[in-house]
Parts: C-alpha cells; sequence; structure tokens
C-alpha cells in the first residue's frame, strides 16, 4: 500500500512535467530564425543544397543516443549531456544548450535547465530565463518526489543551489544571504555562480560576508569560493591595491582546504587576476607553486593536465618553457592508464590550442578519439567519445579533414545495429 501510494506521487509528478515540457515545446523558439525578406521555400531549397556539417556539439549528442537503455547507462549518459549543454554555454550558444538540456533524463537536467536560465539572465533575456527556470523547478519537484524515500535526497539540493544562483542574476534573491547558510553536497559550479553574482556589493562589504562560508571546510565549498571570489573580483578593474591583495590572501586560504588535484584550476584563475592588477612579482611567484604543484601530483593523468595548465599560463611570459612543458604533459599522458588517457589527451589539445598549435591540438583530439575507443564496454566508451566531443566543442578548434573522417567513422561504428533486417 505504502508503495502503490508512492508510484502514484510519482506518476503524478511525471504527468505534470510532461504537460509542462508540451507547453515549453509550443513556446519554445526555432533554433534559428530566418531573417526578414529572407523566408519562404527559396530560401529552404538554398539551405538543402549546402547542408551545414555537424560540429563537435553535433557530433556529442549522436553518440550519447547511442547508450544503452538500463539504467547505469542512463545515469552515465545524463552525466555527460549536462557537460555537452555547459560546453554549449560556455560557446554563448544559450538555446542550443536549453534543447540538449531537456535531453536529460537524470537529475542533472535539473542544474542544467537553471544554469540556462541564469545564461539567459545574464544576457538579458529574462522571459526565456523564467521559461528554463520553469522546467527547472518542476523537474526539482520531480526528482524530489522520486528520492522521498531514498538517500539521494542531496540530488534535490544540488538543483536548488543552481536555482538560486539563476535567481539572484534576476534579482530575485540575494545571493550572498544564501551562501552564508549550512551546505550539504555543495556544488563548486554553483557556489561560485551565486558569489560571481554580488556585484553590487563593495569589496570590503563583499568580503566580510564571507566569514560564514569561510568556516564550511568542504573542498566543494572551498572551490567554489575560490573560484566565485575571482569572478566576483574580475568584475572590477580599479580595485585598490589592498583589496587585491585581500582577494589574493582568501583565496590563498581556501586553498589549504581544497584536495591538491583541484588546486591548479583554482591557481591558474588568481594568477590571472593578480596580472590583470599589474601583480607581476606575485604572478611569477605563484607560476612557480604551480609547476611544483603539478610536478609533485602522481605521475600519467593527474601531472600531465596539471603541466599543460602550467603552460597555458606561462605561454605568454614565457613561450619556449611554455612549448616544453607542453610536450613533457603529452608523455605524461601516454604512460597514464588506458581509462584516463582520452581525458588527458584532450586536455592538453585545448592547452595546445590556447598557444596557438592548431595541428598539435587536432592530432592530441585524435589521440583521444582513438584513446577511448579502447575501451571495451559500451557505456564507458560512449561516455569518453561524448566527453571528448564536448572538450572538442568548448576548445572551438576548426574540425580539420580527419579530425572530422574519424568522427564520421567512430558515429557509423556505434550506432547501434537493427535486431533483425527483413
Amino acid at each position: 500500500m505504502h508503495s502503490a501510494a508512492r508510484w502514484l506521487r510519482v506518476s503524478a509528478g511525471v504527468l505534470i512535467l510532461l504537460a509542462l515540457c508540451v507547453a515549453c515545446g509550443r513556446e519554445a523558439r526555432p533554433a534559428a530564425t530566418p531573417p526578414a525578406g529572407k523566408s519562404g521555400p527559396a530560401q529552404a531549397s538554398a539551405v538543402s543544397a549546402a547542408p551545414r556539417e555537424p560540429d563537435a556539439v553535433e557530433y556529442a549528442i549522436r553518440f550519447a543516443a547511442d547508450f544503452d537503455v538500463d539504467e547505469d547507462a542512463v545515469l552515465t549518459q545524463s552525466k555527460v549531456l549536462e557537460k555537452v549543454a555547459q560546453a554549449a554555454l560556455r560557446r554563448q550558444e544559450t538555446d542550443r544548450a536549453f534543447g540538449i538540456a531537456r535531453k536529460i533524463r537524470g537529475w542533472e537536467r535539473g542544474t542544467a535547465c537553471a544554469d540556462v536560465a541564469r545564461a539567459y539572465a545574464l544576457a538579458g533575456r529574462s522571459n526565456d530565463a523564467h521559461r528554463a527556470l520553469l522546467e527547472a523547478e518542476a523537474w526539482c519537484a520531480l526528482i524530489r518526489e522520486r528520492t522521498r524515500e531514498s538517500s539521494m535526497g542531496w540530488e534535490t539540493g544540488r538543483i536548488r543551489q543552481h536555482i538560486v544562483a539563476a535567481r539572484g542574476e534576476l534579482g530575485e534573491t540575494n545571493t550572498l544571504e544564501y551562501v552564508q547558510r549550512p551546505f550539504d553536497n555543495a556544488s563548486a559550479t554553483a557556489i561560485s555562480s551565486l558569489l560571481a553574482g554580488g556585484t553590487n556589493q563593495s569589496s570590503a562589504a563583499f568580503l566580510q560576508q564571507l566569514s560564514a562560508i569561510m568556516t564550511n571546510k568542504d573542498f566543494e565549498v572551498q572551490q567554489g569560493l575560490s573560484l566565485g571570489i575571482l569572478q566576483w573580483a574580475g568584475h572590477y578593474s580599479d580595485l585598490s591595491t589592498q583589496a587585491v591583495e585581500e582577494v589574493a590572501a582568501v583565496v590563498k586560504t581556501s586553498l589549504r582546504f581544497q584536495p591538491e588535484s583541484m588546486q591548479v584550476i583554482v591557481q591558474q584563475e588568481l594568477i590571472r587576476f593578480l596580472a590583470a592588477h599589474g601583480q607581476s612579482a606575485a604572478v611569477e611567484a605563484e607560476i612557480r607553486e604551480m609547476e611544483q604543484l603539478a610536478r609533485s601530483l602522481p605521475a600519467g593523468h593527474s601531472r600531465g593536465t596539471a603541466l599543460a595548465d602550467v603552460a597555458a599560463t606561462l605561454r605568454l611570459l614565457d613561450p619556449k618553457r611554455a612549448a616544453l612543458l607542453l610536450s613533457e604533459a603529452r608523455e605524461e599522458i601516454g604512460r597514464a592508464a588506458v581509462s584516463a588517457q582520452a581525458y588527458g589527451y584532450a586536455h592538453v589539445a585545448g592547452r595546445c590550442l590556447m598557444s596557438g598549435e592548431t595541428n598539435t591540438a587536432s592530432q592530441l583530439f585524435l589521440q583521444a578519439l582513438d584513446a577511448a575507443t579502447q575501451m571495451q564496454s559500451n557505456t564507458p566508451r560512449l561516455q569518453r567519445l561524448v566527453e571528448v566531443c564536448a572538450m572538442l566543442a568548448e576548445s572551438r578548434l576548426p574540425l580539420a579533414p580527419t579530425l572530422r573522417r574519424q568522427l564520421d567513422e567512430l558515429v557509423r561504428r556505434e550506432e547501434p545495429k537493427p535486431a533483425h533486417v527483413k
């Protein structure tokens, strides 16, 4: 009787959500609106005559469609589609990201829709932001029903953090007040977004209000704190020397509570912040510290990706040194476990592209795709293919013919085979 009641609650939530999705679908605008005077059969004929080649985002979606239908595969598919949506957001393709978010079947659909809403808000598209928030809220309610009698209630809290960040950009909530409350299962991404939105605060007031969150030593909270402060400070080009030093001191304190493997990401942003404010001596000291940290990490993937990050930071200050570090990073990835090589090569490829090494970046993405295919099981292989494509999309690297041919071949190879042929 108890399980039947729960089933009814979940079923009702699904029906509500389906109704919402239908309504949103009716309101959704087309991905591309034809310019005035260009619509009609003539335009359709021109488009059909010259079809656009798929980009990295589309390849990622094609691979994602090939996942099995069992529960574990759906969980993985949801995770990687969320990364594809994030890649589209970083490319400032918000409408496209919304479409991808709505393909997600797991709880990540709620966080992705909320992130889309925040992007719409930042672009001044408040109506679209509220439309995406409506979907995020509905999905949050559905997940709450699904997890009411399980240990997975943290999923709802995670979605809620992203929703609050979006509402903060719309001016509908005080994000700084929200981050001072206790966090369970915090999202570093959401916390950094919450803090970055506090641009109406003076530096003194902003830093003072962080005292409560500084006491939470959860590493996700601390990374979100570090990145959020640096994003907030990036809105201001006229910070006093004292304010710059205070921001750097808070970040350095926060780094002590983060795993070493996560610190490199924050150090990169700290170095950019210090360089933007003319702190050359501090920049040199941080780069030396960053390289020492990278070399202390376990050999293989961790050390290779960190050295690539150091190289990306050095590319303008010492291009020759940066090139040597990128070569060393590539060698480290070659020594990594096969399961980590796809991510490693793709990461180094992105850093090579930042240094203008387009051909090397293309070669490394080819290596990343090849490494992904070494995984024998269907779900891990597709997971890596989707995530490599998401990283390729985020890099904005034009698809060279060899890279496109490899992607096309992999798409054909991964397509589900018919159960029988009549």
